[in-house]
């Protein structure tokens, strides 16, 4: 993972400031428009500068092959990540619980006649538009077919971005980040790529990283095939000016990494939205200890 670090390195260097997309977000040091590359046969992309919450990417990306859309299903596995977006969309679609109570119920996926919506939705945010695109269309099912049916297709792609819903006030809690994916086989090889819109380089990236090289072994080992290269294409890659320590942190232990850890897939499903965190595990990860950094999800 030494490139992230690299690409963290450059962004201080020579990224430009950009004030604040929205309110309640801080200023960022910025880049457009950068790559990664992962080989996926070299062991699994997961941070090694800092400990990462291994489970908790584990189980956000099982909620997000199921079509889930409130926190319901994260917060029975004591995942946390989204707390804030659901509660700041519940109070903008006119919620009056305190933080506290509003997540009781969201556990549960109570019904709100006041917001008219179930307690810890999230609106048609990723699991939505993978599974019900505009209502209808369940990519993650299509997907699945036409690379079976049709491997050498470039037309693999499952798209989280619908401009639709994205303009629309109250459509979602948050537009896609991680905006489209797409497949290739290459001989015995799965390949897979990502584009990211906007890229938190300090919290949001080491989750999708983590993520989508996940995804990309789910998908070659339904087919048959060797996980082969993960690429992410980041477009606005920022650090948060309050992040900006806690990365040259991370910069400095560049010369104290750990081998990258091996992803074992202990139960194996076809249907890869029938996948539970249960059903993995990394072996052998090393990690240096962990770094806090705050969230901003702005207003």
């Amino acid at each position: 993972m030494r490139q992230y670090l690299d690409l963290l390195e450059k962004i201080i260097s020579n990224g430009y400031t950009r004030e604040a997309s929205r309110p309640g977000l801080p200023p960022t040091a910025e880049l457009f428009g950068e790559t990664m590359r992962f080989d996926l046969s070299k062991g699994f992309p997961v941070l090694t500068c800092r400990k990462m919450p291994v489970k908790a990417w584990m189980v956000e990306l099982c909620w997000l092959l199921k079509g889930k859309t409130t926190i319901a299903y994260l917060l029975d596995h004591n995942v946390h990540i989204w707390d804030d977006d659901a509660y700041r969309f519940y109070k903008f679609r006119g919620g009056k619980l305190p933080k506290e109570e509003w997540l009781e119920r969201a556990k549960v996926t109570v019904y709100d006649k006041e917001t008219r919506m179930l307690y810890g939705d999230l609106g048609k945010v990723y699991g939505y538009q993978w599974r019900c695109f505009n209502g209808i269309w369940d990519q993650i099912q299509n997907l699945q077919a036409s690379l079976h049916s049709n491997p050498n297709s470039r037309r693999h792609i499952v798209t989280a971005w619908n401009p639709m819903d994205y303009n629309t006030p109250g459509a979602a809690a948050l537009p896609a980040c991680h905006a489209w994916f797409q497949c290739n086989i290459r001989h015995n090889y799965f390949d897979l790529m990502l584009y990211q819109r906007s890229c938190d380089m300090i919290l949001g990236v080491p989750f999708d990283i983590a993520e989508y090289a996940l995804l990309t072994h789910l998908l070659a080992k339904s087919l048959g095939l060797k996980p082969g290269v993960f690429t992410w294409v980041g477009a606005s890659c920022h650090i948060y000016t309050p992040h900006l320590d806690v990365a040259k942190k991370l910069i400095s232990r560049k010369s104290n990494l750990y081998e990258l850890p091996i992803l074992n897939i202990a139960k194996y499903h076809y249907d890869i939205t029938d996948y539970e965190p249960e059903d993995f595990e990394l072996i052998d990860y090393n990690a240096n200890p962990a770094v806090k950094a705050e969230l901003f999800t702005g207003v």
